[in-house]
């Protein structure tokens, strides 16, 4: 039995041994039809249930072979490909500082005067009067003060935070490569044959 399915491995040879079977099996029903062909139909009546109609004595054999088509074959195939990086969005609440400005102005500041005690005299002759005396003389002056443009605020702000970096990535995919069609010289000169 060893001997047997070791030569059978072969798919040509595994095709003609099954093929040889078919044949065989269909010369030896064709031998067997006109044994069961004699058959006398008109007084077997019990098997036909009454039917009385004559039978031609013509045999009629059909052998269905399939031998079949060999499976479609697949091969596994790899290929290196980049995946693009992965983000999300987050949104985080930010406080803003106020917006100032800084506004400088230039002002005109007037003489100054005050009143004191003067002395007026000396020795004996001397004298004291309250009179106005200039103090500061008037200039120019610049002036700043800030002044708010924006008031001070919580706001959402949204950020892409990477959650897989971009890389490279080998995926296998199933190919055909072959659907299993092939001519078999053999089975068509038979057909060729029963045209």
């Amino acid at each position: 039995m060893t001997r047997i399915s070791s030569i059978l491995k072969n798919r040509s040879t595994r095709t003609c041994a099954i093929a040889t079977a078919a044949l065989s099996g269909l010369l030896t029903l064709t031998a067997a039809a006109p044994a069961a062909g004699s058959r006398d139909w008109h007084h077997d009546r019990d098997w036909d249930h009454g039917d009385h109609h004559d039978r031609d004595s013509r045999t009629d054999v059909r052998i269905d072979v399939n031998i079949g088509r060999p499976a479609p074959r697949y091969e596994d195939r790899t290929t290196r490909v980049w995946v693009e990086p992965v983000y999300r969005t987050c949104t985080d609440r930010v406080w803003v500082e106020p917006v100032t400005r800084d506004e400088c102005e230039r002002v005109w500041v007037p003489d100054r005067w005050e009143r004191r005690d003067v002395v007026h005299g000396r020795g004996r002759d001397r004298w004291m009067s309250c009179e106005n005396v200039l103090v500061e003389r008037g200039h120019w002056v610049e002036q700043h003060r800030t002044v708010v443009v924006c008031e001070g605020h919580w706001e959402t702000r949204d950020r892409q935070e990477m959650v897989a970096p971009g890389h490279w990535e080998y995926r296998t995919e199933r190919v055909c490569v072959d659907d299993g069609y092939r001519s078999n010289n053999f089975f068509d000169v038979f057909a060729r044959l029963a045209r």
